[in-house]
């Protein structure tokens, strides 16, 4: 068991040296008779194998901690569902990310996951036209994590979505508390335009 523990200890030290093949030639040694810290090593395994750039690798070793799991309690497995969500979203592929997402949002995630989960989520609700369940995350965001580096611009995402699902003056309401907050925002221009196409005629 000690010689054993020490390969996954010696992949985890060669993942670090950003030495990718070595770390997985030790963690797949790890796991062919390794009992304990499976997950662990698997988690591991699929973080070098990514960055060695094998990404089909990595998503079947990655799928294989979460997939057939409904509610993810593991940690590693939810951080395997936040990596593997985050690739497909990188990659424009909606449907694989929101199934991996939607398993971290369920979980008892740490913030450092939970909010970027929330937030891809929110992008493929807005991209998939669900406007309403868009603004709902956009909002989970500025009350839970005020702090998150898109916080702001959730406001005016937020805004934006209510007025797609032509709920105007809940959008107007946003629109002009974001406008008063960040006049000069990144946002700003987009949101007087916005303000005005949902602000009634008299």
């Amino acid at each position: 068991p000690a010689l054993s523990r020490s390969l996954l200890l010696l992949g985890c030290c060669q993942l670090q040296l950003k030495k990718n093949n070595a770390a997985s030639d030790s963690l797949k040694a790890y796991l062919s008779t390794a009992k304990l810290d499976r997950n662990e090593a698997t988690y591991r395994l699929g973080q070098a194998q990514r960055r060695a750039g094998k990404t089909r690798e990595a998503n079947v070793t990655l799928l294989d901690l979460f997939w057939n799991t409904e509610k993810l309690t593991d940690k590693w497995a939810i951080r395997a569902a936040f990596d593997y969500g985050y690739d497909a979203f990188a990659k424009d592929d909606a449907k694989k990310a929101a199934e991996a997402l939607e398993k971290v949002a369920l979980a008892d995630a740490p913030d450092e996951l939970a909010a970027p989960t929330v937030y891809m989520l929110a992008w493929i609700d807005l991209n998939a036209e669900k406007y309403d369940k868009a603004a709902m995350r956009f909002a989970q965001i500025t009350a839970k994590w005020p702090k998150h580096p898109n916080a702001k611009g959730c406001v005016y995402y937020r805004g934006f979505a209510l007025h797609k699902a032509d709920k105007k003056t809940q959008a107007a309401a946003l629109l002009k508390q974001y406008l008063k907050d960040n006049p000069a925002g990144k946002h700003a221009a987009d949101a007087r335009a916005l303000l005005k196409a949902s602000t009634p005629k008299p």
